[in-house]
């Protein structure tokens, strides 16, 4: 997760409606990086083995539509992270949870 720091500077240059969401936008948005940009360091675990994401998912409201914010762990009070439930299919509604940080893993 970033630094309070940055996520203060990042809530001033996103709209009211992202800033409403942003752990969900941080989510999808390095879901797209770890996706689409060879220069992204985790990129040859995802990007690079073709692991994709829905077409809906394009948008950050076709991923809020099928994913919601994350939920608060009961047991830690930290925000959940996305995962994939089969680390060889890609990212979509059907194959993504929101997972305490310890339960997902690369690839």
């Amino acid at each position: 997760m970033r630094t309070l720091r940055s996520i203060k500077f990042y809530k001033k240059k996103t709209s009211k409606f992202i800033r409403s969401h942003i752990l969900a936008h941080y989510s999808w948005k390095s879901m797209k990086d770890r996706c689409d940009r060879p220069k992204n360091n985790r990129y040859k675990y995802y990007g690079g083995k073709g692991i994709t994401y829905d077409f809906k998912w394009e948008s950050f409201r076709g991923f809020l539509t099928d994913m919601g914010d994350p939920p608060i762990c009961s047991l830690t009070g930290k925000r959940m992270t996305l995962d994939r439930i089969d680390k060889n299919k890609n990212y979509n509604k059907e194959n993504c949870r929101w997972a305490t940080g310890c339960r997902t893993t690369y690839g």
